[in-house]
């Protein structure tokens, strides 16, 4: 898989990405960009779904996170510590 990076919408818990991504539903793994954190995602009727009180982030904000099928996808791609 590839690695996809993406912009998206902070919305009550979850991440609802801008433009509609072109994976199926289940368990990835999102690159937070500005924290440069790894962690594992849902991906579930369209948004991605951190473990619970990960976030404290504000409704509405919008974020670049990469998203891939393994950690090491993300820490191996150009993305990761930039």
């Amino acid at each position: 898989m590839a690695v996809f990076d993406i912009q998206a919408e902070w919305r009550n818990g979850h991440f609802k990405p801008l433009a509609p991504l072109p994976i199926d539903e289940g368990g990835y793994f999102m690159l937070f960009r500005s924290l440069n954190s790894i962690l594992p995602v849902s991906y579930n009727r369209g948004v991605l779904t951190p473990p619970s009180g990960t976030f404290n982030l504000a409704t509405g904000t919008t974020h670049q996170i990469c998203i891939a099928n393994s950690s090491q996808e993300l820490e191996n791609s150009p993305t990761y510590g930039n």
